[in-house]
């Protein structure tokens, strides 16, 4: 990143100038670095590009100074997504128009690879083809597969895989998360034997911290995405939360997992799923949430003025053509969960107050009261 370019760019693209813009200019310019090993060290000198490494704005500055790449894709009608100096393309076409769809959005595909390589070539960055992966995502029903051509990212062949990583979440070719869903009970289960060996020199208390901060941030991570999946795939990580309680509260295998849950407090996997995911609908109708989430979901308007139902903080139910994908979808689930939750938690005023009624909410239906 240059840092007479990032500089311009904030002040032509975003506005920013007066004081904002010196104290950008001075926070990034006159910096130097150097190693420091085993007490002594290496001569330091200038970063003239680049930001300081770990840095809560760096991936900020990077998202602004790349902006024109979100620009080319957008003129090339390709969709684009950015998290710092990870980028998703994508394009939606019909499989069923035969390849003609498939040939076009290739080629739409193409051209946007290019010209962003060649803007970056002009903006001392360089696209990796090393890294990137092309993924075909179609429903394995279909009667017409893809065809089994690639792209051309700065010199490199890429051809089309069957699964690929994306922020930490395994995407397949037809969207099962059954990979995914078999690396998050293997890290998880990791860490739980990791535990395991120290757990008699913990306390109760301790032992349910770790747990907390070791395996439930590899299980709820990216979780929304697992709406929806068969019973088959949920129970493998449910097996993985029943084996973190009978660790925590030094329960035996045959012991009923019910009341442990219930001590701890812990919401089963499936609730787990849908708590995040009517978190995410009630962000976005506050309009916390990322904008290409919040054009998903809509308040219900009522044809009839007057009616109760326009008053009773209702979502736009939308329906969907396939039950294995579109009933999955954020914009097809969320109305549905929500429009099931009662009046006083989808009228909560605050994210705090929704977040502590919609828990207490689960764990009455998962736990109730004899």
């Amino acid at each position: 990143m240059d840092h007479d370019l990032l500089v311009g760019r904030l002040h032509d693209c975003y506005g920013i100038g007066g004081t904002a813009l010196k104290w950008i200019t001075s926070y990034l310019s006159d910096r130097e670095q150097f190693i420091h090993l085993e007490g002594r060290s290496s001569v330091s000198f200038a970063l003239d590009t680049g930001v300081p490494q770990g840095s809560v704005s760096g991936p900020l500055f990077f998202i602004l100074y790349v902006r024109p790449v979100y620009e080319i894709a957008v003129r090339h009608g390709v969709c684009s997504m950015f998290y710092a100096d990870d980028g998703t393309f994508y394009i939606v076409y019909d499989l069923d128009t035969d390849h003609v769809g498939q040939s076009a959005a290739s080629a739409r595909m193409s051209g946007c690879i290019t010209d962003i390589g060649k803007w970056m070539a002009e903006n001392y960055l360089k696209l990796n083809g090393g890294k990137t992966e092309l993924l075909p995502i179609y429903s394995e029903k279909k009667a017409i597969k893809p065809v089994n051509s690639g792209l051309v990212v700065d010199g490199a062949q890429v051809m089309p895989v069957t699964s690929a990583r994306s922020l930490g979440v395994i995407i397949d070719c037809h969207l099962k998360m059954e990979l995914h869903v078999r690396g998050v009970c293997a890290r998880a289960n990791f860490q739980l034997y990791r535990i395991g060996k120290i757990r008699r020199y913990l306390s109760e208390v301790a032992a349910r911290t770790i747990v907390v901060g070791l395996v439930f941030s590899i299980l709820d991570n990216n979780n929304s995405l697992l709406l929806g999946l068969p019973d088959e795939l949920i129970d493998r990580l449910q097996k993985v939360q029943n084996s973190a309680a009978r660790l925590v509260l030094r329960a035996g295998k045959s012991d009923h997992v019910t009341p442990l849950l219930k001590r701890l407090h812990w919401l089963p996997i499936r609730s787990r799923i849908h708590f995040k995911v009517l978190v995410l609908a009630y962000r976005c109708l506050h309009g916390t949430a990322p904008s290409y989430l919040c054009n998903l979901v809509k308040w219900h308007r009522s044809a009839r003025e007057g009616l109760r139902s326009a008053d009773i903080f209702l979502l736009e139910a939308k329906r969907s053509r396939l039950a294995g994908y579109g009933d999955r979808a954020f914009s097809c689930a969320a109305p549905r969960l929500w429009n099931l939750l009662p009046l006083d938690i989808r009228s909560a005023a605050t994210l705090l107050s929704f977040r502590s009624k919609l828990k207490t909410h689960f764990f009455d239906l998962c736990f109730p009261k004899s």
